[in-house]
């Protein structure tokens, strides 16, 4: 395992490897860097670690990001999924202060895979696909849009959870099925 940092200019592909420290594109095993003022748009399937993110990270049409396992994303800066890319996260993806968009650009994409989690940040919601797997869960984070749990889907929450409309004001929480709260 190594740590490679975005060296490109402003913005480039993440499969670009002269933008990356040593012109190596990172891989699953990876740590990686992207620091403020980047916007690293992703096109195909990237994988890493843990990333630190400054910047801006673009899912673009045919773009996966994959975060596995154990790994965690600190992002500090925004993940952009509007123009058809899939954020499938199986591990932990902890915003920090920063903010995961998910809209319509030709549909962005999130999965929250079994044993998925989100952390902190803020999640908006602008007519993207967010799927969550069973016992997906959310921590102490805010979401802005309609946050909908299908039929035989379970979504953990600890932490707090606040739903917003996208313009401000009470939003939408929609549950198939059975449900419990405590």
């Amino acid at each position: 395992m190594s740590t490679i940092t975005w060296r490109g200019v402003t913005s480039g592909l993440w499969s670009t490897p002269a933008d990356w420290s040593g012109s190596l594109v990172p891989q699953a095993g990876d740590d990686v860097m992207i620091g403020g003022g980047a916007t690293v748009t992703i096109n195909s399937l990237a994988a890493a670690a843990d990333i630190i993110n400054s910047g801006v990270i673009a899912l673009n049409s045919g773009g996966t990001l994959d975060i596995d396992g154990y790994q965690t994303l600190a992002n500090l800066g925004s993940i952009e999924n509007g123009g058809g890319g899939l954020l499938d996260v199986a591990g932990t993806l902890d915003l920090g202060t920063g903010s995961l968009t998910v809209s319509p650009g030709g549909i962005g994409n999130l999965l929250l895979d079994t044993t998925g989690t989100l952390e902190n940040g803020t999640i908006s919601l602008g007519g993207g696909t967010v799927a969550l797997a069973n016992n997906a869960a959310l921590n102490g984070v805010s979401w802005i849009g309609t946050l909908a749990v299908a039929d035989g889907d379970t979504l953990h929450v600890s932490g707090g959870l606040q739903v917003w409309a996208a313009g401000g004001g009470a939003g939408t929480i929609e549950l198939e099925g059975q449900y419990r709260g405590t």
